[in-house]
């Protein structure tokens, strides 16, 4: 992760995984969303997959690793 300095506080960008496994069937699940434009990924910025086994659809959101309460 990398730091950097917006108009409205220091941000961190974030890299976001391509493939994660499916909670649902143990699948492999990709990414189908697309970055934002102008800038990178952020903590609180929405990714969205889909399972290739199950076809489920999963919507996170991309966490903030100093937040206490995310585990």
């Amino acid at each position: 992760m990398t730091g950097r300095a917006t108009g409205r506080s220091s941000v961190r960008s974030v890299e976001v995984d391509q493939v994660i496994t499916c909670i649902d069937c143990g699948g492999r699940a990709h990414l189908i969303s697309y970055p934002p434009t102008e800038r990178d990924w952020e903590p609180g910025d929405l990714v969205i997959y889909r399972c290739e086994d199950c076809l489920d659809r999963w919507d996170l959101l991309v966490p903030d690793d100093d937040d206490p309460a995310d585990p």
